[in-house]
Parts: C-alpha cells; sequence; structure tokens
C-alpha cells in the first residue's frame, strides 16, 4: 500500500471518531475507555496533551486531507446557523426524511430551507432526484460543495431557484448563487408525511377541536 493510500486510511480511522454514534458511546457504560482505546489506535497521547487537544488536532487534520459530511456540517452551524440566525425561533433537523430521500441538514424559522452536502467524498448520482424530492417540502434549497465543484454546479443550476455555497480551501462558507424562494413545488402530502403522530394528531385537534376516533391504519386516510 502507497503512503498516500495509508495516509487516507488512516484519516478516514480518524473520522469514525466524529459521529453521532461514537458521542452516543461515549455517554454509555465503559464509552470514554472505548473511545480511548481508538483514539491511541490513531495516536500516542503524550502525558502533557489532553483529550480536548489530541481530538482538536485531528480534527484539523481532517479539515486539511479529509473534509468528510462531518467537517462542512460543523461549517453550516458554525457560519450559516449561530452567526446568521436566532436559536430561540430556529430548529434544525439533521438527517431528515423527505420522500425517498435524507436531507443532511434542514433549518426551520418561518421558511424552510435544506442544505445538501455534497463533500469530494461523495458522488452526485443521487442530487437531481433529491432535488426533486427537497423541492415538494422546502421553500430554499442549497447544495453546499467544495469551491471545486461549486462553479460548475452554479452552471448546471443556473436557470433554476437552486442557491450554491462553496466551500473554500481556508474552510469557510461562500455563498455563490443565492437560493430563490419557490413553492411552486411544495406537495401536501409529501409535507403531511414528513409529521409523527403526536404531531398531526395535535394540529387536528386545533384546527378542528377534536380528534376523529378511528384505527391507527386509517388515522391518515
Amino acid at each position: 500500500m502507497t503512503s498516500s493510500a495509508q495516509g487516507t486510511n488512516r484519516l478516514r480511522g480518524i473520522s469514525t471518531l466524529f459521529t453521532p454514534s461514537t458521542f452516543r458511546r461515549v455517554l454509555g457504560p465503559n464509552g470514554c475507555n472505548n473511545t480511548l482505546l481508538r483514539i491511541n489506535k490513531h495516536n500516542d497521547i503524550k502525558k502533557n496533551r489532553s483529550i480536548n487537544s489530541v481530538l482538536a488536532g485531528f480534527y484539523h487534520q481532517l479539515e486539511s486531507g479529509y473534509r468528510n459530511e462531518y467537517i462542512f456540517k460543523n461549517a453550516l452551524l458554525n457560519q450559516e446557523l449561530l452567526s446568521k440566525h436566532c436559536l430561540s425561533n430556529t430548529t434544525v433537523l439533521n438527517e431528515f426524511r423527505i420522500g425517498t430521500s435524507i436531507a443532511d441538514f434542514v433549518l426551520l424559522n418561518g421558511e424552510i430551507r435544506i442544505f445538501e452536502i455534497k463533500t469530494d467524498l461523495d458522488n452526485f448520482e443521487k442530487l437531481d432526484k433529491q432535488i426533486q424530492d427537497y423541492r415538494k417540502f422546502a421553500n430554499r434549497i442549497y447544495i453546499v460543495v467544495s469551491e471545486r465543484n461549486a462553479e460548475l454546479l452554479t452552471i448546471d443550476f443556473r436557470n433554476s431557484s437552486i442557491g450554491i455555497i462553496g466551500y473554500t480551501d481556508e474552510n469557510s462558507l461562500r455563498t455563490i448563487k443565492r437560493a430563490r424562494v419557490d413553492n411552486s413545488k411544495l406537495d401536501h402530502e409529501v409535507l403531511f408525511k414528513t409529521l409523527r403522530k403526536p404531531e398531526y394528531l395535535g394540529l387536528i385537534q386545533k384546527r378542528f377541536g377534536a380528534v376523529p376516533e378511528a384505527p391507527n391504519t386509517r388515522i391518515i386516510k
């Protein structure tokens, strides 16, 4: 195996430390011990270095050489949500199913905005189908890609309402094409099916004053 391939495999292994499943595992029994074993696999921790500093170093390595979806999402949280919106009236949904697609990052605050992430580690085969599904649910849709792909996508979507955000080599976001509000493809059935049962029953109660008695198999017919 070449040194380049070994380096990529090492970074791929490091990236597994920064996942929701790993963070949930840390909160469980022996979670910290398991995480320490995985950290030691990739790094000899010196006594004068904290776990936080080691993880920060790992994260910087990923930013430099293996910018996966987690890196892109962190940039969106810090540069799109925390710097531009009030947390008291904004909701963020992660990995949210819409139709047959799963949106990477959904922001709700009077508008519905979807941010679909395509890193350099991804392919674009499903993008058109994802956009079709998202337009049934969201007012604004952004595709977030590295700058090397942003200009090409801007050409592909130049006559559409889709926005393009480029992730720069300096690990910052740059809006290259702003998304326009587009309600023309919103689909009430798709919108309804994103609700959980308590949510749509609560809406029925609020609108009509009562929830009809019906078995679960017929309540949404």
